[in-house]
């Protein structure tokens, strides 16, 4: 809750920030805001600056401002490579979570070697190439798929009961939990539903300088395609792996498998009793889940036991 209203204020708070600083410029330059105003890279490296050099004690300012730059990427590495690192690694625990650094490390290496491509004499088409293409549409439908798998197919009185089995009964059942069920199962969705729908009816082609000509563009949806194709195609290979009939087929695929659930045996047995209590089951089966060393935790327990 903290952080959600924290990132809300920063967000408000950054507005002021910056529509002032533009005001500055135009009535330092005598010109009108449009003229002043500009985004992207001018914004940042060109716009900013030149209004941090015209106030008081401007080299104290140009720091504290390239600071904030520096430590805002950074911030944002962390979170990606974290993201990159935990699917990759959930993926194939057993070979990759003990050498982990050197996943790290080659996530790392690839996304500066990616990287470089932007600081060339290309970097700019590069740049809104990136932007445009991996972080528009891409991004709102796996926020959207996520909302809508948690919310409507995992079930959501489950995964309250999930948080409930971590966190205890109090916090679950606070009046103000409630908003967060709203906003995963209902708001979140429907936003993201609208910003989807509104930026593909305003989409335009990405310029800069002028027009990508059609294979740079033909680039770009190749990489939108590569990041959204794994949907389909995982749905695909799951549900032709599995037997049944097509109703069949699609109860396993939305399912929790058996090892789904903490996998410490006495963590395992005190979210199964949670969630009977609450009405839900865990989605797991009762029996402790393999390990990451490849050996069985102690103390587990079969379906049979209540």
């Amino acid at each position: 809750m903290f952080i959600a209203i924290a990132n809300c204020c920063t967000s408000v708070f950054a507005g002021f920030v910056i529509f002032s600083v533009v005001g500055f410029m135009a009535h330092e330059l005598n010109q009108p805001i449009e003229d002043v105003v500009d985004q992207g890279y001018g914004l940042v490296f060109i716009a900013f600056p030149e209004a941090v050099a015209r106030l008081p004690a401007s080299p104290i300012w140009s720091i504290l401002f390239f600071l904030m730059l520096i430590t805002l990427g950074v911030d944002g590495e962390f979170a990606t490579v974290e993201t990159i690192l935990t699917g990759i690694v959930d993926e194939f625990p057993d070979t990759l979570r003990p050498r982990k650094t050197w996943v790290v490390g080659a996530i790392c290496l690839i996304g500066y070697l990616i990287g470089l491509l932007c600081v060339t004499e290309a970097g700019p088409y590069w740049a809104d190439m990136f932007d445009l293409y991996g972080a528009t549409f891409n991004l709102l439908l796996f926020a959207w798929f996520e909302c809508v798998g948690l919310s409507w197919i995992y079930g959501i009185k489950r995964f309250q009961n999930d948080l409930r089995s971590m966190i205890g009964d109090g916090p679950v059942n606070f009046p103000l939990f409630y908003w967060w069920i709203l906003n995963w199962s209902v708001f979140t969705p429907a936003a993201l539903t609208f910003v989807l729908v509104f930026n593909i009816a305003n989409w335009s082609d990405p310029e800069h300088n002028g027009p990508f000509p059609p294979w740079a563009r033909a680039i770009g949806w190749l990489i939108t395609l590569a990041t959204l194709i794994w949907i389909p195609l995982v749905w695909l290979y799951e549900f032709l792996r599995t037997p049944g009939s097509v109703y069949q087929r699609w109860r396993a695929m939305s399912t929790p498998r058996p090892e789904w659930g903490p996998a410490v045996g006495k963590f395992r047995k005190h979210a199964w009793q949670v969630h009977l209590r609450n009405g839900t089951t865990m989605g797991g089966d009762l029996q402790t889940s393999t390990m990451s060393d490849g050996h069985r935790n102690q103390g587990g327990f079969n379906n049979t036991e209540q």
